[in-house]
């Protein structure tokens, strides 16, 4: 493992050494009370989704970093991470990429907090479910895109509780999700929103 720091930047590059859940334990509780750093990168590490859990600990209690930016060989790592920002309100930006299965590299979770928009590529049902839960009390995303991603009942239903606490939400892309009546199962838990939202469900 490579680990390269400056005042504000830290990166950690594998995957000789990858970082173990001791590790990122380690790693989490030296960020949790660093006031100074605005950017961790991970590349061709393979955290796992144990050490994510620990680093998402982290991102609950640190409020300065700026930047995520984590390359991993399993996609599952992605859902405790962008859980813990959204759930805190972290104005950080989030890229997270995935080469699962010596596939090409492709990106599994993007959040720009500038334009408040958080685009989900790929993510399996329960971590799609954890996420929803995550948007119920947020206030940064006003634009959730989730084109192609494999959607069940199970995730509508947790959803329709997220709509009834956001007031944040603008614009919801569900095209190509497989679920069966979108605007139905969405539409009907906005009673309180104006009537333009209804029409951002796509």
């Amino acid at each position: 493992m490579f680990m390269f720091v400056d005042d504000e930047h830290m990166g950690v590059e594998g995957p000789s050494n990858p970082i173990d859940m001791v590790g990122a334990s380690v790693l989490a509780s030296a960020l949790k009370v660093n006031g100074g750093l605005e950017e961790l990168q991970i590349w061709e590490d393979s955290i796992g989704s144990k050490s994510a859990e620990e680093l998402s600990k982290m991102i609950e209690v640190n409020s300065t970093l700026r930047l995520l930016t984590i390359f991993d060989s399993k996609s599952i790592t992605a859902t405790p991470l962008i859980s813990a920002v959204l759930a805190r309100n972290r104005s950080m930006e989030v890229l997270i990429w995935n080469g699962e299965n010596n596939e090409k590299t492709s990106k599994v979770v993007e959040f720009v907090p500038e334009n408040s928009t958080l685009q989900i590529y790929r993510l399996n049902v329960s971590g799609a479910c954890r996420v929803a839960c995550a948007l119920g009390m947020n206030s940064t995303v006003k634009t959730l895109d989730l084109t192609g991603v494999w959607l069940k009942s199970r995730w509508a239903k947790e959803f329709r509780w997220v709509l009834e606490q956001n007031r944040t939400l603008k614009e919801i892309n569900l095209s190509n999700t497989c679920l069966k009546d979108k605007r139905s199962c969405l539409c009907c838990s906005w009673p309180f929103q104006e009537p333009q939202l209804a029409e951002a469900v796509s």
